[in-house]
């Protein structure tokens, strides 16, 4: 049995692997048979609107987040804040990971778990969310189709996708009657005896979100998560729409509702193949070829949604397992389970910076503001900064300067009022971590962005990406090490905290010296993120002790 269990993990990992191989190969065949040039143009003329559709698909996960939290019991439901975080996690983990397009929807309920959701009703909501996600899906495609026909009359591709969708939507009615009637009480018991072999508890737990599915899969409260879905969908065309303005190449909306609804449909088919690679290429390359757009314009959208798939993925990677750390310490030290969340206090660095923040927010301390109204606005003000750092002029530059000393004032601020008001708390220190750690990184790639309008350097955008993704990789080391040592991985020295270099960010690009920055980030942000490492090397096999300040 072992011996077989095994076999079955090495024939899925090289599956897994062949289907990614073969999935590069499909993109780089894509890559080359189209105009690279134009391909190239594409890319670059997006500048700053990229900052635009990243901020506009956050609310599109606020809104699918919604349309969750709608399935759950109010008693049971968790906060509002708690189910985006999920989706967030959840969208981020099917789209970068190798799990098939299901991997994600286990990590959301688990994080609905940690967070003290029931476990019957972190099950079953996810089941009934994907069921409400796939129907509206199903009926977005279906107005995509007829969009199509509408605006180019049948045709072949358009026959073979209304084929497609009309198989799914029977076989979907079919499966809803079977259960209605009770048809799968036969694949309920063979779960139930899987369990059973598992763990004699884990067969309860089946039954339980078995039991919550049935109960919780009210017509009125699934009609209301499709509908939320489904609005969530309608909105997602506007970033087809944006990313064609901004490249140049404006199209109707309704265009841009059949390419987003009809793409989206074929890259879920492939689903098998991890992050859909290749697949959805393909898909944006065939329905833009229907509406009569070039090969390399459908592949340079394909290549913008994967940018934005990575820039808000990594983040939500990186807060995920900053979670599990945190999981993993109150498994090994129970008492921790006992107390009030309380990080410890980060007076210890006692910083300038920090000292004048304390000052500063003592009087607001009884007026209703929220750690979290800080770190909203931290992360609102440091995108605002990103943007105008990609225009790449010398105001763009004045602007992001500011907006960036404002942006790194709030980072400081949202711990430091959290303490001075006792209102500490594990998800808040995660939403301020994943906004740092997004917007340190996210702005070297905005800088490089800006550099290409400014000199013309094509080139800083890759050395912007490169930096984005060395400074993201240390701060997740870095988060990783304070867990695990209990303070701060770089001391405080004669009052200045590590990471108040950021700070050097906003008068570097005043001066007009934003490509040196760039470089000198490009060769600190990996130096940093070796000692990192080297230094988690080292304790591998020391246990963690206590959670790090922010």
């Amino acid at each position: 049995m072992l011996n077989e269990n095994v076999g079955r993990r090495v024939v899925n990992r090289v599956g897994k692997i062949g289907l990614i191989l073969c999935g590069f190969g499909i993109v780089t065949a894509l890559v080359l048979s189209v105009d690279m040039g134009a391909l190239w143009h594409d890319l670059i003329a997006i500048g700053f609107g990229l900052a635009i559709i990243l901020i506009l698909h956050v609310a599109l996960m606020a809104i699918d987040g919604m349309g969750w939290w709608t399935l759950l019991p109010e008693h049971d439901a968790g906060t509002f804040v708690l189910l985006v975080w999920a989706r967030w996690v959840r969208e981020s983990t099917n789209l970068l990971l190798p799990v098939a397009q299901v991997g994600g929807d286990v990590v959301g309920a688990r994080l609905l778990v940690l967070n003290g959701v029931s476990v019957r009703h972190a099950g079953a909501s996810v089941i009934l969310d994907k069921l409400a996600e796939g129907m509206s899906q199903l009926l977005f495609a279906a107005a995509g189709l007829a969009v199509l026909v509408t605006m180019n009359g049948p045709s072949d591709l358009a026959l073979e996708i209304g084929a497609a969708i009309a198989v799914i939507g029977v076989a979907a009615i079919i499966i809803v009657g079977i259960q209605r009637a009770g048809g799968f009480s036969g694949v309920e018991r063979y779960l139930y005896d899987i369990a059973w072999k598992i763990h004699p508890r884990a067969l309860g737990a089946i039954a339980s979100i078995t039991e919550a599915t049935k109960s919780m899969g009210r017509p009125r409260s699934l009609g209301i998560s499709v509908a939320q879905h489904l609005a969530a969908w309608c909105l997602g065309s506007a970033e087809v729409w944006l990313a064609l303005r901004f490249m140049g190449h404006p199209i109707s909306a309704p265009a841009a509702l059949v390419i987003e609804s009809l793409g989206s449909t074929m890259t879920a088919a492939g689903f098998m193949v991890p992050g859909a690679i290749g697949v959805q290429e393909s898909g944006y390359i065939a329905i833009g070829a229907a509406l009569g757009l070039p090969a390399e314009l459908g592949l340079a959208m394909s290549l913008v949604k994967r940018a934005r798939q990575v820039l808000l993925g990594l983040p939500a990677l990186a807060s995920w397992q900053a979670s599990e750390l945190g999981w993993l310490r109150l498994r090994r030290h129970p008492r921790a389970r006992t107390g009030r969340y309380v990080p410890p206090p980060s007076s210890a660095s006692n910083a300038y910076v920090r000292r004048a923040i304390r000052i500063l927010l003592r009087p607001v301390a009884d007026t209703g503001l929220t750690p979290n109204h800080l770190t909203a606005l931290r992360i609102i003000t440091g995108l605002a900064a990103c943007a105008s750092c990609c225009i790449g002029t010398a105001e763009g530059y004045w602007w992001a300067g500011g907006l960036w000393i404002v942006s790194c004032l709030f980072d400081r601020a949202d711990g430091e009022f959290a303490r001075l008001i006792g209102r500490c708390s594990r998800l808040g220190h995660l939403y301020d971590y994943a906004g740092d750690a997004a917007l340190n990184a996210g702005i070297f790639f905005a800088i490089g962005i800006g550099l290409r309008y400014e000199a013309g350097f094509s080139w800083t955008i890759a050395l912007g990406a490169w930096t984005m993704i060395a400074i993201g990789t240390a701060s997740i080391l870095a988060e990783t090490l304070e867990r695990r040592i209990g303070k701060k991985s770089f001391p405080s020295r004669a009052g200045f905290d590590f990471d108040d270099i950021v700070f050097v960010v906003a008068p570097v690009l005043w001066s007009g010296h934003g490509l040196a920055l760039l470089i000198g980030g490009a060769i600190g942000g990996p130096t940093v993120a070796f000692v990192l490492y080297a230094r988690l090397n080292r304790l591998s096999t020391a246990p963690p002790r206590v959670m790090a300040a922010e």
